[in-house]
């Protein structure tokens, strides 16, 4: 896993020496020995030159571990000569070195590392010679640094990140590293909301390191819930959702399977609240003064205007929607329906003019509440107001 973290990285930095490469060639071929023909270089310049011919290499090969040849190594040597701490020329010995000795290489390039944190190339080097020896602590360590500076690594970066972070065996590493308050924490966590693979221990690490260090609850826990729930991992976004809103306390555990029933307030937490979703042709709104719903909808209007995820009960139950007084027709214009999440199996679905409706016990844990509006397309455009939508134990 670790080595996919360190692919990224070298192809980043691929990427940028790649054009480093390709300017060099645009004029007089650059290499160690037609550049240090023309003028004698110092221990910088000597490093930056070998850096170039490999970054050349490397972009020629596709190959972001190839190592140092022996001509870039002897100029990085010359280098290291004339400047002992350069890092570039420390990097490229240190990689060097690790072909024929991996031990040897990693304690150059953590030898480097020890008189500067600030060389990308030192860093990308180091990292990759941790892969090599399964050095995976060390090697989330070194992410961390170079996520505090701005790199072309950075997107890639945070991408690998995400993916390792759904792998519970690292969770005490990211523990340690988020209780620092690291730059790249939010960053870090947007990521995990979109990584299908971070998300499967995304929960347990949110609600763990919230628990280490409580912090301001925000916008990216409602993209981790949401994204969790985007996966059908519904008991695991019902959980965090739970540790971290105290109104979601009692959410799929004997508390009111609909939130927000009685439209008072704004949805909050989704999918557990109202999703509105509006159309060119169609949309939805909660006005909280008046406590409603209010659904508009025009001619040959189809679809679904709100939806919320409940968890249901092992019971029969009783769904109830209110419409008020002077609303469009209530018949097929608009209708509810109750289907199991993940499945799909529809367990009710109906004109609201036809409810009450009653539905008996089943095996879903999760389902989707939704009231959709269907206009015939030489029809007027329409409006509900909705005051409230029920779902009970029966009796």
């Amino acid at each position: 896993m670790i080595r996919t973290v360190i692919v990224a990285l070298a192809s980043a930095a691929l990427a940028v020496t790649s054009g480093l490469a390709a300017f060099a060639q645009a004029g007089e071929r650059l290499s160690p020995q037609h550049a240090a023909a023309a003028f004698s270089p110092n221990g910088g310049t000597r490093a930056t030159l070998a850096v170039f011919e490999l970054a050349k290499r490397r972009a020629i090969t596709r190959d972001p571990f190839l190592p140092p040849s022996e001509v870039v190594a002897k100029v990085a040597r010359a280098a290291q000569t004339r400047e002992p701490l350069d890092a570039n020329a420390i990097a490229l010995l240190g990689a060097a070195a690790g072909r024929e000795d991996p031990a040897l290489g990693l304690k150059i390039l953590r030898a480097g590392h020890a008189a500067t944190r600030r060389s990308s190339l030192l860093n990308t080097e180091l990292l990759a010679a941790y892969g090599r020896v399964g050095e995976e602590e060390a090697a989330l360590r070194i992410i961390d640094e170079i996520l505090r500076r701005q790199t072309a690594a950075h997107g890639p970066l945070l991408e690998r990140m995400a993916t390792l972070a759904g792998d519970r065996r690292y969770q005490p590493m990211f523990l340690e590293l988020l209780s620092l308050q690291p730059p790249w924490a939010e960053e870090f966590w947007r990521q995990v909301a979109q990584s299908p693979a971070g998300l499967q221990n995304a929960a347990a690490l949110r609600q763990a390191s919230y628990r280490q260090a409580p912090y301001e609850i925000g916008e990216v826990d409602r993209m981790l819930i949401e994204g969790l729930a985007g996966q059908g991992r519904y008991q695991d976004a019902a959980s965090l959702a739970r540790t971290l809103f105290p109104r979601t306390r009692a959410l799929g555990d004997g508390g009111p399977i609909v939130r927000n029933d009685h439209f008072s307030r704004k949805p909050d937490i989704l999918p557990f609240d109202w999703r509105l979703l509006s159309t060119a042709d169609f949309g939805a709104g909660i006005d909280t003064q008046s406590k409603a719903l209010t659904i508009s909808a025009l001619g040959g209007s189809r679809g679904v205007v709100a939806e919320q995820l409940v968890a249901i009960p092992p019971r029969t139950l009783k769904l109830i929607v209110t419409v008020a007084r002077g609303s469009a027709p209530t018949d097929s214009l608009l209708s509810t329906s109750l289907t199991c999440a993940g499945s799909g199996r529809t367990l009710f679905k109906g004109a609201i003019a036809t409810l009450p409706a009653r539905i008996a016990p089943n095996a879903c844990r999760w389902a989707w509440l939704r009231l959709e509006v269907s206009v015939p397309r030489e029809a007027d455009g329409y409006d509900w107001i909705v005051q409230s939508v029920s779902l009970t134990p029966d009796g």
